[in-house]
């Protein structure tokens, strides 16, 4: 016999068992339950033959039997297991508790709102009886006092069918204590900075008072006032107190009239810290395989040829891009919840566990502070040398990566649809939430915040067709730029130099030049245009599908490189008009970087790293069997990229490794960037080449194998059409023959 949530009050036996009687055969077990007032010869609240009772969160409370009020009129049982529960034993002052107060037990005074009362003539006599009101008032010990059982279930309900949790744990009894305001923000474990700037959020149930906003930092032994009389709208704002240093501190939101009997829940304890940011230095700024501005452009040149100087392993997949920091350190943020820092050399001079998959590239700050957010929706805040810095939790999974400006103000996303504007300290500074038409039940921010040169913030959401501009000082539209209806934005925008912003968007093949100062379209280039003289009729007729996933890249004389879903990068003048389209394999999804030479780095699907020079030539690559990430340059002129989960979440032996490729190899070091027709990455192309392309002739396979270790192209397979063929052969002669 089961029973949750249920309520005996003021009933009455001959014999056994005033609330309850259970023998043998039921076995029973009580969850929840309420058991007050009840009366029998023995055991008037629960008396039971069955020696496997189970009582969880229930409260046995004023019962009586023959001896009066006590314990064993509350439960009169063999060997009952009784855990989290609330028990009267007359004297709540002294050390014993019944049942064992190991086992979460307590005996104190439930505070029923109104104790039955039977008007002095007895039960059942005149019109006088009262039975009371078993609901908990919201001083109760019961409230948020409770273990969830393991059969719960998350829709259950109290005996009035309220939510069965309104705090953050069950109540003892069948009731769930109202009025109730609860803190819902912060959660507990975040890091906050002394003196910074904070929105509290509560959840409140059937009070609609205004309320006190309390802190403490002794884990609740003390409180202070942060803001009194704030309206009950569910959040208000608060500035911590200075000089706070510990790891014990609270929030709590009360009725401002003191009278009133209000259950309050107070935020899981969380940390405040002193803080300040370090010294400027010379940083990289880059993520996403752009600049600070996210125009792609890089302060140095990458190799063109080059060998592995270094690869790091780590123990799962990285899902963004390695990120180039101070001093040419590397940072990676891993799906193992790690934020790695490698030197310049490969070597690991730190990592931070966040014991969450860390899911968007790091960024860096003006000090060398790293910024980086993960799955559980909590952004870390990491200084230069590996400490926790700060936190913030966002209200949903960080996908993109934040954008820090130049004074430090930090904008960071979530797939709810809110961009976040924090100080550097980590305070609120305001928040800006994406529409979500239609049916569409969030914003879904999945790009990365741009930042201009004059601070303006440009976003946009997943399912919501418009790019808008934001105020960087309090969130507010500047100007918003619609595009067709339907579309959305994956990738971020990219800002040139002279402002002009370039956007690709899902459900859109065209390359859009947008206005800074008011949004208009300056221009739209269809990227898969019949008309343009680059494609035949069935490559547009077999990619038509293709919109853009990834970011734009902006060469030094102002081209910008783009590509859609498909195997084609495009070389686009800043008028519009394309330039060149170059194919790069059977596979699209480029990721693209621009070194200060002009050479374009673009990742794709297949695996590969090539090298582009501004012509559209493609001069070298590296093959690797899994996507890879966008490139990054050290200053050095090191190219950095990593092996990334692709969409099936094969993860092999050949997976989670970060390389970097230079262009200085030793002595007889094959290449591991080289020509393409060089095949055995000799630095030169001759009769092993030929020998190469010869054993693998008129192989082909199958792009779309199932098979996670197969490869995409045969080994002679130059132009990485999946076949070895007379084409191949073609491509050889000319570099063998020193045409090149």
């Amino acid at each position: 016999m089961e029973v949750t949530s249920s309520l005996f009050n003021s009933n009455s036996a001959r014999l056994t068992g005033g609330g309850i009687y259970t023998n043998s055969e039921y076995h029973a077990v009580l969850t929840n339950c309420t058991f007050g007032f009840n009366s029998a010869d023995d055991g008037g609240g629960l008396y039971g033959e069955d020696r496997g009772i189970r009582i969880v969160n229930c409260i046995f409370w004023g019962n009586v039997d023959d001896r009066g009020v006590h314990e064993y009129a509350q439960i009169d049982a063999p060997s009952p297991e009784v855990t989290s529960s609330c028990i009267y034993d007359g004297d709540p002052n002294d050390a014993y508790v019944p049942f064992g107060w190991e086992a979460s037990n307590i005996d104190d005074d439930p505070l029923f709102i109104r104790h039955p009362d039977d008007g002095g003539d007895g039960w059942g006599v005149g019109d006088n009886d009262d039975f009371g009101d078993l609901h908990l008032r919201g001083s109760s010990p019961c409230v948020n006092a409770g273990v969830l059982p393991d059969d719960y279930l998350p829709y259950s309900t109290d005996m009035d069918g309220q939510p069965r949790i309104l705090g953050f744990r069950i109540d003892i009894g069948a009731d769930e204590a109202t009025p109730l305001v609860a803190i819902s923000r912060p959660r507990g474990g975040e890091v906050w900075v002394s003196g910074s700037r904070h929105e509290i959020a509560w959840e409140n149930y059937d009070f609609d008072g205004a309320v006190d906003i309390r802190f403490s930092q002794d884990q609740g032994d003390t409180w202070e006032t942060l803001a009194h009389n704030v309206p009950n709208v569910g959040s208000g704002t608060v500035y911590l107190p200075e000089d706070v240093d510990s790891d014990g501190c609270m929030m709590l939101a009360v009725p401002n009239d003191p009278d009133l009997d209000i259950a309050n829940i107070e935020s899981g304890a969380f940390t405040v810290r002193l803080d300040s940011p370090g010294p400027p230095v010379q940083s990289r700024w880059k993520s996403l395989g752009g600049d600070f501005g996210r125009t792609g452009l890089s302060e140095s040149h990458g190799p063109e040829l080059g060998c592995i100087k270094w690869e790091f392993k780590m123990d799962a997949a990285v899902r963004g891009s390695p990120t180039i920091g101070f001093d040419g350190r590397v940072h990676i943020a891993c799906d193992d919840g790690r934020l790695y820092t490698l030197d310049r050399d490969g070597s690991l001079l730190w990592s931070y566990e966040t014991n969450s998959p860390l899911l968007s590239s790091p960024t860096i700050g003006p000090d060398g502070t790293v910024y980086v957010g993960g799955d559980e929706g909590r952004l870390y805040v990491i200084d230069i040398d590996g400490n926790l810095r700060w936190t913030h939790d966002c209200d949903g999974t960080v996908y993109s990566s934040p954008a820090v400006s130049e004074d430090g103000d930090v904008y960071v996303c979530s797939d709810r649809g809110t961009i976040y504007a924090l100080g550097q300290d980590g305070g609120n500074l305001w928040s800006f939430e994406i529409k979500r038409p239609g049916r569409v039940p969030i914003g879904a921010i999945l790009a990365s915040p741009t930042i201009a040169r004059d601070g303006t913030i440009y976003i946009g959401g997943l399912y919501d067709p418009n790019l808008y501009a934001l105020d960087p000082i309090d969130g507010s539209i500047r100007w918003t730029c619609s595009f067709e209806p339907g579309s959305g934005l994956f990738a971020s925008p990219v800002v040139a130099p002279d402002g002009t912003i370039y956007q690709t968007l899902l459900y859109d093949r065209h390359l859009h030049a947008v206005k800074p100062e008011t949004g208009a379209v300056l221009w739209s280039t269809d990227l898969l245009d019949p008309n343009c003289g680059w494609f035949d009729a069935e490559q547009v007729e077999e990619y038509d599908y293709a919109d853009g996933w990834s970011e734009p890249a902006l060469g030094p004389d102002g081209t910008i490189y783009v590509n859609l879903l498909d195997p084609f990068l495009r070389a686009v003048e800043p008028n519009g008009k394309i330039k060149w389209v170059r194919q790069l394999g059977m596979m699209g999804g480029f990721m693209l970087t621009v070194g200060s030479d002009g050479l374009i780095y673009a990742t794709s699907d297949d695996g590969y790293l090539c090298v582009v020079e501004p012509d559209g030539r493609e001069v070298a690559r590296f093959e690797t069997n899994r996507w890879l990430s966008f490139p990054a340059i050290q200053a050095d002129g090191t190219i950095i990229v990593a092996d990334t989960m692709d969409d099936s979440g094969w993860v092999t032996d050949a997976n989670n490794t970060v390389w970097a490729i230079s262009t200085l190899c030793g002595d007889g070091q094959t290449l591991d960037l080289h020509r393409p027709e060089d095949l055995d990455g000799s630095g030169i192309v001759n009769l092993v080449d030929l020998d190469l392309l010869a054993t693998s002739w008129l192989t082909c396979t199958d792009l779309y194998s199932v098979d996670p270790d197969a490869k995409l192209y045969p080994t002679g397979d130059i132009d990485r059409d999946s076949c070895v063929e007379l084409t191949d052969l073609a491509l050889i002669g000319p570099p063998w023959r020193g045409e090149e």
